[in-house]
């Protein structure tokens, strides 16, 4: 006797939000800012978000419990500045050698979470872009 299986083709679409980080770039010199500040908006989700979802890279928590902005329905979520480097070390070019590229490069980094229970729970996710600079070895 045969088996039917039946897969769910409806898929789950997160909110779209805006991300800024601050500071916007970085050169790589190996001294990170100590916290990395990604500031989120989208209408409700600053005081709807569960913030112990909130990820970046779906990998690191942030560093501190994020807190609204002063000015606007905003969401300042910190994150530790050698999480955001290894999160951007991830997607610089290397040569052959495993050496980082010089050149500057826009990097863009997901920053996604969860609404609370209370407000179904529903995903939400944007990305923002970063500016690095990868100076060349010294001679």
């Amino acid at each position: 006797m045969g088996a039917i299986f039946l897969q769910s083709m409806a898929q789950t679409t997160a909110l779209p939000i805006n991300v800024v980080f601050d500071p916007k770039s970085y050169t790589w010199d190996g001294l990170p800012s100590p916290t990395w500040n990604a500031e989120i908006w989208r209408q409700k989700v600053q005081d709807r978000a569960d913030y112990s979802t909130i990820k970046l890279e779906n990998t690191y928590s942030p560093s501190a419990t994020p807190y609204p902005a002063l000015h606007g329905p905003r969401l300042i979520v910190p994150f530790n500045g050698e999480d955001v480097k290894a999160a951007l070390a991830a997607k610089i070019p290397i040569d052959h050698m495993g050496i980082m590229v010089p050149g500057t490069y826009k990097v863009y980094l997901l920053v996604s979470g969860n609404l609370k229970a209370e407000f179904g729970g529903t995903a939400f996710e944007g990305t923002g872009l970063l500016t690095v600079t990868v100076p060349p070895p010294p001679p």
